[in-house]
């Protein structure tokens, strides 16, 4: 059974066991060792599944990794993130991310960069190329 959505009042909730879906709006999104290309949804639920770029106003994924999520609150629990905007994000356990934009973040995690690090990459890679442009005339 990889895909089931429930009616509930004029919401969608979907559901998603051993599958996978491209794209996806709706209410609430449940992901059970599956995938999902893209979704926007109010609430999303990942366990032990992958996403590819999710827009939500709250995400949870636990043993799963997301590409790029813009969120109000996001929570991961043995899990990883490349990309994250979110107000607030708690991090569990052997969690990691990538690149980290966000207002509060809680909890232990391991990033690749985090906004001053962005900054600092950002302004060395303008002055490489810079004196590599000025060298090159």
């Amino acid at each position: 059974m990889p895909v089931i959505v429930e009616p509930a009042g004029n919401d969608r909730r979907l559901t998603i066991q051993q599958g996978g879906i491209g794209a996806v709006s709706a209410a609430e999104v449940s992901v059970s060792q599956g995938g999902i290309g893209a979704l926007q949804a109010e609430q999303v639920s990942v366990e032990m599944g992958m996403v590819g770029a999710a827009m939500t106003n709250e995400l949870h994924v636990h043993q799963g990794a997301v590409g790029a999520v813009l969120a109000r609150d996001a929570r991961f629990e043995q899990a990883g993130v490349r990309t994250l905007i979110a107000n607030r994000v708690h991090f569990g356990q052997n969690s990691g991310a990538g690149l980290v934009l966000a207002a509060h973040v809680d909890g232990d995690v391991r990033t690749l960069l985090d906004w001053r690090g962005a900054l600092a990459f950002g302004a060395a890679a303008g002055l490489i190329l810079g004196v590599l442009r000025n060298r090159r005339r």
